[in-house]
């Protein structure tokens, strides 16, 4: 179930090269018309050569300027 109208959102799309661990990412924001942020993330491996000792590992943060407390209400 999605919490958005398809039809309200604007959507800026990046793909990042991690040319270090030989893959992108993607990222994708959406923006609704009342300022609320939806962040998605995706991996697109170009090799998959991973060893036992290998991680994907993809810490994300996202800083909000000003809290809604009444978000979900």
């Amino acid at each position: 179930m999605h919490l958005y109208s398809q039809a309200s959102l604007k959507k800026v799309e990046s793909v990042l090269p991690d040319e270090k661990h030989d893959q992108t990412f993607g990222i994708k924001c959406y923006q609704t018309k009342n300022m609320t942020e939806l962040l998605e993330l995706s991996v697109a491996r170009r090799k998959c050569c991973w060893t036992k000792s290998m991680t994907g590992l993809l810490e994300l943060s996202v800083a909000r300027r000003k809290a809604r407390l009444d978000f979900w209400n």
